[in-house]
């Protein structure tokens, strides 16, 4: 009886010794620094694009000469726009020493506006002025944009006589408007791709199975996976929408008046 009682010992102490202790729990890895900066790009047009410039037509008569402090009176009845557009040939027009007067009969000269216009133009092509570092959304590198054509047409008069003194015609297209550069921002930021399936390969090798298994089979936790994204595009100056390009008609208007006026000879210098 004792023998067998020895026996026993003996063979659960070989059996302790023979058992294999469990691998060590593992743990998650120290997630990566992920960078973020937000990064601001220049558009510029492409080269193939062949949108109107601006252009300019301007014939003056001799007949008669015209002098500073001279009346001169509108009529902008075809003005079919949503803006002041008498401010605006008043202003102009007391620039260059000419008094505007709104008694078109008894004004010295009579300007008549022929036709102004805008209409929706051309889409226009923008590509980045600058490539941009690492890797980024590649919609960016083209941008597409709305446009509006402007034409503005003017004839002078010779109220007294009714001789035509001055006509000029202006036309250009809101692309090549000196406005702001078109820019725009963007945040370009790092995300962990496998932080899920990091997280499941941990919880599912922690059993006291799988520490069996690893005791004899060591394994390797996977490493993070990281990719880069943007966000979507955010415009900082410049116009592109219809609706902002619409908005522009005042100043085109100005823009291509003020061009037109200064064509005008007064007391034969040109202004």
């Amino acid at each position: 009886m004792r023998l067998l009682i020895v026996i026993s010992l003996l063979i659960l102490l070989l059996g302790c010794q023979l058992t294999t202790p469990l691998a060590p729990l593992l743990e998650m890895p120290e997630e990566p620094q992920l960078n973020s900066q937000i990064i601001k790009v220049q558009y510029i047009k492409t080269e193939q694009e062949n949108s109107s410039s601006l252009n300019i037509k301007s014939v003056q008569l001799p007949a008669h000469k015209i002098t500073s402090k001279q009346t001169i009176a509108f009529d902008l009845s075809k003005a079919n726009v949503e803006y002041d557009l008498s401010k605006i040939f008043n202003e102009q027009f007391k620039r260059v020493d000419l008094k505007p007067v709104s008694d078109t009969f008894n004004a010295e000269y009579k300007l008549t506006l022929n036709k102004i216009s805008h209409k929706k133009g051309t889409q226009i092509h923008f590509q980045l002025k600058d490539n941009i570092k690492g890797k980024v959304n590649y919609t960016f590198k083209n941008k597409v944009c709305e446009s509006m054509d402007t034409t503005i047409s003017l004839r002078l008069t010779h109220t007294k006589s009714g001789d035509v003194v001055w006509f000029a015609q202006a036309e250009i297209n809101s692309s090549n408007y000196p406005a702001v550069p078109l820019k725009f921002k963007f945040n370009s930021y790092e995300k962990v791709n496998n932080k899920k399936h990091i997280i499941s390969f941990i919880k599912n090798n922690n059993t006291e199975e799988a520490r069996a298994m690893r005791a004899h089979t060591p394994i390797a936790t996977p490493s993070y996976e990281i990719s880069t994204h943007s966000t979507d595009l955010i415009k900082v100056s410049g116009v592109c929408s219809q609706s902002e390009v619409i908005d522009l008609a005042p100043k085109i208007s100005q823009h291509l008046i003020k061009t037109l006026v200064n064509k005008l000879k007064i007391n034969d210098i040109k202004m």
